[in-house]
């Protein structure tokens, strides 16, 4: 189940922004309208139950923000949240996803403002913004080699990982041999993402843009360090973004001899960065937690 809560501005677009790609990903979907301005939204689900939709598909819940849009991102059976309002109603809502661990979408204020001061000169857009001089097979003529320059230090990369880790020498080879192939896959990858546009009506024109979300932070586990660090950054880099990885203290030394390699592969590149980001700010979240495959022991 997702749940929607939607702002009064744009009740009926931003409730079917929402809404349809819930559906079409085979969600159920609660959807909060304003409770200023839920009419339209309250239509939209009539009119999708005559058309056929099974009841329970489309719930709407109309109340505030501070008994139903809490009730629903804190609801066990609600799985993702998608917000469009304010910034201190998406930072208590951020709360409430983060203690639960559920993906949450904000879109908080106004999207295209921009405010420049006199000292604009201190903001280094290079290191944030690097995606806007990169093109698709820029960023894959980076990555490919990558990965190549890392099976060509293989051993030396193998011995550091189980000297780090710990691990059997079969065991960090073939880590690092992934961590090398996730490169080379991501860098083919870079020039052929592709999406269709949605057809609108007659007269307009629509199009799809491909924004990256700029710099995206990798905190990796002692575990996998190597491995961790390709499945992690490849796709990001391929997509135009900077990145800022923290390894884990532990385990860090094949990291940063990945680091090191990259800057090789193409030393005028920022992509790879390591230092600390500020706190407090809404982003999307990809967590992975515990072990995925627990393996039981009996005597």
């Amino acid at each position: 189940m997702v749940g929607v809560i939607t702002p009064w501005n744009l009740p009926l677009n931003q409730a079917a922004r929402a809404i349809a790609p819930a559906l079409v990903a085979g969600n159920v979907v609660v959807a909060k309208p304003s409770e200023i301005t839920s009419q339209t939204t309250i239509e939209m689900a009539r009119l999708a139950t005559e058309v056929g939709f099974p009841n329970g598909v489309i719930n709407i819940a109309l109340g505030t923000g501070l008994d139903v849009g809490e009730a629903i991102v804190s609801h066990d059976a609600v799985r993702k949240v998608a917000f469009t309002g304010s910034v201190g109603v998406g930072r208590a809502i951020g709360k409430i996803a983060a203690e639960r661990i559920i993906p949450l979408a904000l879109e908080l204020g106004g999207k295209s403002a921009n405010i420049v001061f006199e000292d604009r000169h201190a903001l280094k857009p290079r290191h944030l913004a690097c995606a806007a001089r990169g093109r698709p097979d820029r960023r894959g003529r980076f990555l490919t080699p990558l990965g190549q320059i890392i099976l060509e230090h293989s051993d030396a990369l193998t011995a550091l990982e189980a000297r780090d880790t710990g691990k059997p020498l079969s065991q960090a080879r073939s880590d690092i041999t992934i961590a090398a192939r996730y490169f080379e896959f991501y860098g083919a990858a870079a020039d052929k993402v592709h999406g269709d546009t949605a057809p609108y009506l007659a007269g307009h024109f629509v199009a799809t843009e491909h924004i990256p979300h700029g710099v995206t932070g990798h905190i990796i586990p002692w575990n996998y360090p190597a491995q961790m660090f390709g499945r992690s950054l490849a796709p990001a880099l391929a997509m135009g973004n900077a990145t800022v990885l923290k390894p884990a203290e532990d385990t860090c030394l094949t990291a940063l001899r990945l680091a090191e390699l990259g800057g090789r592969a193409r030393r005028e590149a920022q992509e790879v960065n390591r230092r600390r980001l500020p706190h407090r700010r809404f982003f999307f979240l990809v967590f992975q937690n515990g072990g995925t495959s627990p393996a039981m022991m009996q005597p």
